[in-house]
């Protein structure tokens, strides 16, 4: 069993890990409630965390003794960033193996949680299987990120899909719930067509019939990544020797996203 909660990009970089749990017997995610739907539908077997699991209130038991009863009274468990879960966990008389959730080190963050020597140029992908978008453009772009200093400027990502449609390449512009809410929204990339707030499931989709993915250091580059994806990530002020996206079909560029030229980025794809 793993539990482990986190952003998108965070638990795509768990799929190493639940890969090794699965291949050593049946093994159970224990994800968030948003993604466990999704998670579900890619194959990989889950449970939904949700605060009646995690606060014990089932019946009045312990919280452990909850936890293994939903979940068939697994006989290991690795738990990752959940210190009150893991206690828990001990108490019912699992084993368990705890895991912070950040490196103490400048390890790459799927290494750190598996435990074992993981080069991420070396990990086979597509680690997810999925559907193809036949119909979907040739690029995406993916402008978002969780946190506003990771993102190339908006206008650039326009300028450069603008670029490529003229030059007779499709391009779709991906914008999820936090760019329509705060910027940018559909209005920032006129002449562009804009998928407005896809499920996760038609995002991998859309990613896996791409020929070519750009977009920042975010949940849905690693995504991307993760369905076998070919592309290229730009990093600003995160460390791509920690959080760079699994598998070496995604190039990474590093270096201050507000000098960074629509140029450069044309040379290095699609």
């Amino acid at each position: 069993m793993l539990v482990r909660d986190g952003a998108l990009g965070d638990l795509v970089l768990t799929l190493p890990l639940l890969q090794d749990l699965c291949a050593s017997g049946p093994g159970r995610a224990l994800v968030p409630g948003p993604v466990a739907a999704w998670w579900g539908q890619m194959g990989w077997p889950v449970a939904r965390i949700d605060d009646p699991v995690l606060l014990g209130l089932w019946s009045g038991k312990p919280a452990g003794e909850s936890l293994l009863e939903a979940l068939g009274r697994p006989l290991r468990a690795v738990v990752v960033g959940h210190a009150e879960v893991a206690s828990a966990l001990r108490q019912a008389g699992l084993a368990v193996r705890e895991v912070d959730a950040d490196p103490p080190d400048d390890r790459h963050q799927s290494a750190w949680l598996s435990g074992r020597a993981l080069v991420p140029e070396e990990v086979e992908v597509p680690l997810l299987e999925v559907p193809l978008r036949q119909d979907g453009p040739e690029v995406l772009l993916f402008p978002g990120s969780g946190g506003l200093r990771k993102c190339w400027p908006a206008e650039r990502y326009g300028d450069l899909g603008r670029r490529l449609t003229r030059a007779g390449t499709s391009v779709g512009v991906v914008l999820g719930p936090a760019e329509l809410d705060r910027g940018p929204g559909p209005q920032a990339f006129p002449g562009l067509p804009v998928f407005r707030a896809p499920d996760l499931a038609e995002t991998a989709s859309l990613c896996a019939g791409a020929n070519w993915v750009l977009g920042n250091d975010a949940g849905t580059t690693h995504l991307a990544a993760a369905v076998g994806a070919r592309g290229l990530v730009l990093f600003g002020p995160t460390d791509p020797g920690r959080w760079r996206p699994l598998g070496d079909r995604f190039q990474v560029w590093q270096g201050d996203l507000a000098t960074l030229s629509v140029e450069t980025v044309l040379s290095l794809g699609p």
